[in-house]
């Protein structure tokens, strides 16, 4: 008779990191919810929340020596939903209001250039001060962020919001794929990488007072 295998289970380990995934995960998921029934600025900001929850997914599993191989694979996932599928389905709805149909491969074009960023995190070797290539969760904020601000300037339902929004997206994309180093925040206090939070500072100053809070966060994050 063979003996049953025991499975140890520790709720803090094996639960409580993968609860704020799913948090993210379920964020994403009600984003696309409300951007199909055309609330956009909702959808956009639940993209904004589902990032601190993926910083907080993180920050957790680091200050408590929490990390798994099951919690990254957790977070990659959560991370395709919330800020690969649901800023490129919130980017295509905006952008179809007044574009051509064909549009719509500019959302999937996003959406290849994310999964292959994901793709590339997971296999490679993580850096321990830059990331290589726009991170997705930077681009999902940016996408949120420039919808944000054509509806803070009411140019949402302007054929110039939709132009816009497609040229980010592709401009995203090829960030997300380049091996362009991006400073995780930790290094910003670091001389290399000092530079880049002075650019962003005055990036958002600028963004600030020449258009709006929005803006100035896109840019923040585009840096």
């Amino acid at each position: 008779m063979n003996a049953r295998k025991k499975v140890d289970f520790n709720l803090v380990t094996d639960l409580v990191p993968n609860i704020v995934s799913f948090l993210n995960l379920f964020t994403g998921f009600f984003s696309m919810i409300l951007v199909s029934s055309g609330n956009y600025s909702a959808g956009a900001w639940l993209i904004v929340v589902a990032a601190c929850f993926d910083y907080f997914d993180g920050y957790l599993a680091r200050k408590l020596d929490l990390a798994s191989d099951l919690g990254k694979q957790m977070d990659s996932f959560a991370d395709l939903v919330s800020f690969v599928v649901a800023p490129s389905f919130l980017a295509v709805k905006v952008i179809l209001e007044h574009m051509e149909t064909w549009f719509v491969f500019i959302g999937f074009f996003y959406l290849t250039a994310g999964v292959y960023r994901l793709a590339r995190f997971n296999v490679g070797q993580a850096m321990k001060n830059y990331f290589e290539g726009l991170p997705s969760t930077s681009a999902g904020i940016i996408v949120a962020m420039v919808v944000l601000a054509c509806k803070s300037d009411s140019l949402v339902d302007f054929p110039l919001c939709s132009f816009l929004l497609a040229v980010f997206m592709v401009g995203i994309s090829f960030l997300m794929v380049s091996k362009i180093p991006y400073p995780k925040i930790s290094a910003l206090k670091s001389g290399r990488f000092r530079p880049v939070f002075y650019l962003g500072a005055v990036a958002y100053i600028f963004g600030l007072v020449r258009f709006n809070h929005e803006t100035s966060f896109a840019l923040v994050f585009l840096i």
